[in-house]
Order: C-alpha cells, then sequence, then structure tokens
C-alpha cells in the first residue's frame, strides 16, 4: 500500500485528498504554514515547513511516504525544486499536478 505526502495549499489538491482519502490509500496533506483557516479534509494535515530539502528528506524517510504529490501554488518555485530534489534523494516517486499561474 503505498503512503503519500500531498503537498498542498490549491483547490486540486483537496480534491485529490477526497479522492484519495475515499480510495483509503494513507495520505498526509502537507501546508507551507500561510494558510490561515485551512478547511477540514478527510486525510491528516500537517502545517509548517520542512526546513529545505534536507528536511523534506528526512520526513520521507521518517514517515516511509512512497510518493510525493506536488499539488502546490504553480508560484511556489522553490518547493517544486525542493520536492523534485527529496524526492530523488529520498528514492520517492514523485508527479507534479501543474496548472497555468493565476492572472489577473
Amino acid at each position: 500500500m503505498p503512503t503519500i505526502l500531498l503537498l498542498g495549499g490549491t483547490t486540486e489538491a483537496s480534491a485529490l485528498a477526497a479522492r484519495l482519502a475515499a480510495r483509503g490509500i494513507p495520505t498526509v496533506l502537507s501546508y507551507a504554514g500561510r494558510v490561515a483557516n485551512p478547511r477540514a479534509q478527510p486525510v491528516p494535515v500537517r502545517i509548517g515547513g520542512f526546513g529545505g530539502v534536507g528536511g523534506l528528506v528526512t520526513y520521507l524517510k521518517e514517515h516511509r511516504v512512497t510518493h510525493l504529490i506536488d499539488a502546490t501554488h504553480p508560484f511556489a518555485a522553490q518547493m517544486h525544486r525542493h520536492a523534485v530534489e527529496a524526492a530523488a534523494q529520498a528514492g520517492v516517486a514523485h508527479v507534479a499536478l501543474a496548472r497555468p499561474a493565476w492572472t489577473p
């Protein structure tokens, strides 16, 4: 059974969390900490940064994460880079959900 870390903060991340929960797939939804009042989720939620790539690698290994899903906002460029690097270092499958950045 996979164990998923879902990097969220988007509507798509919330929708994906609901689908994963409905399938009984162990998932943790992680917010960067910029969410004042996060909406209730059907999976466990963690809030706060990881402390860079090294901290994310440690989290992935300590929690035996098998899959990392990056569903952060398009402007979260640093988190995207950290997710790619940490997944590679930890040997964890990684995928990013992409959508166009918001424009006024």
